[in-house]
């Protein structure tokens, strides 16, 4: 539409303005946003699909952890991976359609992506899909080390309740509250002491 805009305008039949410095300062704004807009959309496809298979890097590695019965620290690992899997599920089946969508529309601009985007593009659904699939089948796995480790918090739980329910019965039997104790502070500072231990 700029560049049918004509090099002379006459107003009123007498006043001939020349636009053609106007025209192509337009043109080139017009030139810049439109080659920032293309920059963009090609930043979008090429930082989402290195993000994509860094992801699937690092969670293929952390679904590879072998764990073993006790191991807390692991089981924590593995599953805050699976959180990661579950989250990004939604959003990323549904990415490849429209990144396919913007090269399309960046090739009609005569805008060229890099080689590896289209390799990257070939490869990374089979490697989700496989990230999928091993993320399953390690959920069904977790599941028995899952309950063993509910049962120890549980029992670590009901413990730490008995020994709070007798911390409580022998304070409340301490001396410093009888009315013949004639040295309550030291007794405080003993009780004082156990309970931040207990706390800790």
């Amino acid at each position: 539409e700029v560049a049918e805009i004509e090099g002379t305008v006459l107003f009123d039949k007498w006043f001939r303005l020349d636009v053609k410095p106007f025209k192509q300062t337009l043109l080139n704004t017009v030139k810049r946003w439109s080659l920032m807009f293309k920059q963009h959309l090609m930043d979008h496809v090429i930082n989402s699909l290195s993000d994509l298979e860094e992801f699937i890097k690092v969670t293929d590695e952390g679904l590879g952890y072998e764990l073993k019965e006790g191991d807390y620290d692991g089981l924590v690992s593995v599953m805050s991976h699976l959180q990661a899997q579950r989250e990004r599920q939604v959003a990323t089946d549904q990415m490849f359609e429209p990144l396919q969508e913007m090269i399309d529309l960046l090739k009609t601009y005569n805008q060229e992506m890099p080689p590896e985007v289209f390799t990257q593009l070939e490869v990374l659904p089979e490697k989700w899909n496989n990230t999928k699939k091993t993320a399953a089948l390690i959920r069904q796995a977790l599941a028995p080390l899952q309950n063993h480790e509910v049962a120890r918090i549980r029992e670590r739980a009901t413990e730490f309740d008995l020994k709070q329910n007798d911390f409580r019965t022998a304070f409340r039997a301490m001396d410093a509250f009888q009315y013949t104790c004639e040295e309550p502070y030291p007794i405080l500072d003993k009780w004082n002491a156990e309970l931040t231990e207990l706390e800790h």
